[in-house]
């Protein structure tokens, strides 16, 4: 009997130690395969993932734990005392060698899951969803235990991503871009998405949430990866449009510099490769660009920050490309910027805002120039540019962005330009760093390129940059003159002002005076002198400054501003064009109240005399609009309807018409207001009007008079009946909403409204002029 067990054992040491080596031996072969993986891959991190799992390391463990038995076996053999353990041990390595061929097979299984791509996507995606199990039954938030517990798990279990784990998915997805294989980069995004909730659904509403600094290192290496493909396909699916996500619908507090900085890096890697139909795919969709920054929540004490920071980045951005020169990038951002809603809410809209953000970025340079150069890094052949690069870009950046705004139409004037608003601005310190600030951007704004200036604009737009310039100068004697009154009194009040209305008249006579001589001596109104102008100009003043706040209100006449508009008047006047007329919206609008409308044959015919080579889309202005691209974002539909009646879409009269040798002065307290209604199917452009009683803001709209014929003759050659001011009998002139911007022009439809008696009368004749497309 104990020889049976003997040989026995000496049996199961023989099949034991075959085992062994067979699988000892196989090892090596093993390492081979997983280096063909690599091979494929080209990624260390997924061989390193290979070798992090479960059946690798069991595989490992049993082979070096079963080799080490049979030599300790074979050893107590010699020794009778020790025969017992002997066996015991031979049996323990018998099971040993059993599970190592079942590791085997499945490390196998493992390696051949690896080596195919659908397989490992598959893998990825389900990575998390014990987790997520886990999670749910800790989620209750009624006891106080499993809410401690969730807690732990997150930050001390769940929450831990493994870098090779991360790394290898972002070798993956490099290897799948690098492939064309689309569907799978598809399935494969999920993994971030899912980690995000993880994330999410772990962390504590009370507690901030903070990313896994490999996430955003996964996101700038993927598209870096999709940026040098020359796949198209992949627009929709960069990892930017991922980011949306990444920050999107939130209730705690998230770590907004990491996120900014790694949006940062996949925008600049995007102009770095040329890659202009990525940054358009993305900036194209407005929840996307706003869930960067802003939080869903509205009515937060920090909502204002947080856009204060959108613009900042925007900026930036816009001043890279400038310094890329990706001129025709830079022009479509700014287009889809102000005509895409919400985003014209979000950007630097008029001159006061714009020139804020000129004056902060150009004020102790030190600090800000390092702040913004640490934040917004500059790159040239992929490495940092030096100090001063990154604000200097920007300023020439705020530079154009003046030079846009002023030469557009005036779109996006909201504010009046010389309204003081902040406390800041009330002080020595204030107003002083204004002055500096505004001497810079003249020179900045003299030395820019021409070249540069006539591909940001089109050439109805841009004509000569001395226009703003002698602008910005009459802008900045207006901030002497500020600072002289702060000398004096150390505040800017406009009580001071208003009990020395000598000064304010004196200014507002030398300003009307001069501009009337200026019209009347240009061959633009031959038919009216300058005295004429002048009281027409009182008389509106005297109609409509005590009802309207936007028409020459008091408080908004400071010294030196009358002065500085006038000298604008002056530089301006050798240029009878589209600046010109350009112009005139800028002195009123300055002002507070509306700009002329000059519907003189006389003045079109001295323009077109003047001008024989200008553009056909030339626009002319014939009234003032607050808020147009209100009316774009909300209003303007395909089939170049308006959806909706809204009360901004309604216009008025300005305040002096000359027409067919008159001056007509509009008494506003006493015009009908027309509101616009959505034009039925079969009639899309004749529009149904209706009178309205409320009180709304002056609208200005454009018209291309020079290639209508028809409304030009309807205009200027019709005999209007209109003798005595007192009849309350007027002409005026409405845009009716069939609104298309293919480029920077627009085309629009009139309705002459020919004359009404009263507010409460209906309108006798309305007549319809259709403009030819």
């Amino acid at each position: 009997m104990m020889e049976f067990e003997e040989v026995i054992n000496d049996e199961i040491s023989v099949v034991v130690g075959i085992v062994t080596a067979i699988l000892g031996i196989s090892y090596p072969l093993l390492l081979q395969v997983i280096e063909r993986i690599d091979t494929k891959y080209n990624s260390r991190a997924i061989i390193s993932l290979l070798c992090r799992s479960y059946q690798y390391r069991l595989f490992v463990g049993i082979l070096c734990l079963d080799v080490m038995l049979l030599f300790i076996s074979v050893i107590l053999q010699e020794f009778a005392e020790l025969e017992l353990i002997g066996n015991t041990l031979r049996y323990v390595s018998m099971g040993g060698s059993l599970l190592l061929v079942v590791c085997f097979f499945s490390l196998c299984k493992k390696i051949m899951m690896f080596y195919r791509a659908d397989k490992l996507a598959a893998y990825f995606e389900k990575s998390d969803h014990y987790k997520f199990s886990i999670i749910r039954l800790l989620n209750n938030k009624h006891h106080k235990p499993c809410r401690l517990a969730r807690i732990w798990l997150a930050r001390n279990l769940l929450l831990e991503i493994p870098k090779t784990e991360l790394a290898a998915w972002t070798d993956f997805m490099k290897y799948l871009i690098s492939t064309d294989s689309g569907d799978l980069i598809v399935d494969s995004y999920q993994y971030l998405y899912s980690r995000i909730r993880l994330y999410r659904s772990c962390y504590d509403k009370k507690e901030p949430i903070v990313y896994n600094k490999y996430i955003n290192k996964a996101v700038v290496a993927i598209n870096s990866a999709i940026c040098k493909s020359s796949e198209r396909q992949f627009s929709f699916t960069n990892s930017v449009a991922m980011l949306s996500g990444y920050s999107g619908q939130y209730d705690g507090k998230i770590n907004g510099v990491e996120l900014r900085n790694t949006c940062w890096r996949c925008l600049i890697e995007m102009i770095y490769t040329d890659r202009m139909d990525l940054l358009y795919d993305y900036w194209e969709y407005a929840d996307q660009r706003l869930s960067l920054f802003l939080k869903r929540k509205q009515g937060s004490e920090s909502d204002e920050r947080y856009i204060a920071k959108y613009k900042e980045f925007f900026i930036f951005l816009c001043a890279h490309l400038l310094y890329s020169k990706k001129h025709e990038a830079l022009s479509r951002l700014l287009f889809y910027s102000h005509n895409i809603p919400p985003m014209y809410d979000m950007l630097p809209n008029n001159f006061v805002e714009v020139f804020r953000w000129y004056t902060k970025l150009y004020q102790d340079s030190f600090r800000t120039g390092f702040i913004y150069e640490s934040q917004y890094t500059f790159y040239d052949d992929r490495d940092p540019l030096s100090s001063g690069t990154t604000r200097n870009a920007a300023l020439d950046y705020l530079a154009v962005l003046t030079m846009r705004l002023l030469y557009i139409p005036p779109i996006y004037f909201n504010d009046n330009v010389f309204v003081y608003n902040e406390e800041y601005e009330k002080t020595p310190i204030g107003v002083k760093s204004y002055i500096d600030a505004c001497n810079d951007l003249i020179i900045r704004a003299e030395a820019l390129d021409q070249n540069i200036l006539n591909k940001l604009f089109s050439k109805s737009q841009y004509k000569s940059n001395m226009v703003v310039v002698d602008f910005l100068k009459g802008y900045l004697q207006h901030l002497n003159s500020q600072a002289q009154i702060i000398e004096k009194t150390q505040e800017i009040s406009p009580d001071i002002i208003k009990k020395d209305k000598t000064i304010v008249a004196a200014h507002l006579e030398r300003y009307i005076s001069e501009f009337s001589v200026f019209l009347t001596s240009n061959t633009i109104m031959p038919e009216f002198d300058a005295e004429n102008v002048t009281d027409a100009f009182h008389k509106s003043i005297q109609m409509n400054s005590c009802t309207s706040k936007q028409i020459y209100p008091s408080n908004y006449f400071k010294e030196g501003q009358i002065v500085g508009i006038a000298n604008f008047a002056e530089a301006i006047s050798d240029e009878i064009n589209y600046n010109f007329v350009r112009g005139i919206d800028t002195w009123f609008m300055a002002l507070g109240g509306s700009p002329i409308n000059i519907s003189s044959q006389n003045m079109y015919e001295a323009i077109y005399k003047l001008c024989p080579d200008v553009d056909n889309d030339v626009l002319l202005y014939f009234g003032y609009k607050e808020s147009f691209v209100h009316l774009m974002g909300n209003h303007y539909k395909e089939d170049g309807g308006v959806s909706t009646v809204d009360d901004r879409v309604i216009y008025f009269l300005p305040d002096i018409i000359p027409f067919n040798n008159r001056l007509i002065v509009v008494d506003k307290r006493k015009m009908p207001k027309l509101a616009l209604r959505e034009p039925k199917e079969d009639t899309r452009r004749l529009f149904q009007y209706e009178r309205i009683s409320a009180n709304y803001p002056i609208y200005w709209g454009l018209v291309d008079l020079k290639n209508d014929s028809v409304l030009r003759k309807e205009l200027l050659n019709k005999n209007y009946d209109i003798n005595d001011l007192k009849s309350q009998s007027y002409l005026s002139i409405y845009l009716y909403a069939d609104f298309y911007i293919p480029s920077d022009s627009i085309r629009c439809h009139i309705a002459m409204i020919d004359s009404y008696s009263s507010e409460k009368d209906e309108l006798d004749k309305i007549r319809k002029i259709k403009l030819n497309n």
